[in-house]
């Protein structure tokens, strides 16, 4: 053969050795997924802990800030968990299961949404609240919460959890569960006092 069609005749993969490239790949990335899909769910968790921290500060703001009390009332169903915050100016209450706008609406409610978060099952986190038959308030003009133990436990379909936490003057902080160290960077959360 000449120098000309040995060079042409070596460019590119063989059949083989591209199926051989291809099978490691796929057995590199079969190792590797669970591990992203790990990663992914302790994002997700951590991404939803600190809205929720936002939110439940921005709540207290806000009842400071219209010198009444305002609430967050959680719930969920099948396909998702969601709270919403509210205040109040008479009777009424609220159902974060509606859509955005309309989730204090209907009869002579006198309730007003202030934000409503839903958050799909199908993300694979879920949000808990310690109490769920009783929503929490910041109440004005002390600030205080209703429940100066409240908490609310975000889990995560794959273990990833974080406690979004109120302390008895109204703070928020965002803690790992006691005994759980599975998202890095987080204190233990303090043990409640009752």
């Amino acid at each position: 053969m000449s120098p000309v069609s040995r060079a042409q005749h070596s460019r590119g993969f063989t059949l083989v050795e591209l199926l051989v490239g291809v099978a490691i790949l796929g057995v590199l990335l079969a190792l590797a997924a669970p591990s992203l899909a790990d990663f992914i769910n302790r994002r997700r968790v951590e991404a939803v802990a600190a809205e929720l921290a936002t939110d439940l500060a921005y709540a207290r703001t806000e009842a400071a800030m219209r010198a009444e009390n305002v609430l967050i009332r959680f719930n969920s169903d099948t396909n998702l968990t969601c709270y919403s915050i509210t205040y109040l100016s008479g009777i009424g209450t609220c159902d974060c299961r509606r859509a955005a706008g309309t989730s204090c609406g209907g009869g002579f409610s006198t309730a007003y949404e202030l934000k409503l978060n839903q958050l799909q099952r199908s993300l694979g986190v879920t949000m808990t609240p310690s109490q769920s038959d009783n929503p929490l308030s910041f109440i004005a003009p002390r600030l205080t919460p209703s429940d100066p133990n409240f908490f609310v436990t975000v889990a995560g379909s794959r273990g990833a959890t974080l406690m979004v936490k109120t302390n008895a003057a109204g703070r928020v902080i965002t803690c790992s569960p006691s005994g759980s160290s599975n998202i890095p960077g987080y204190q233990t959360c303090p043990a409640s006092s009752n």
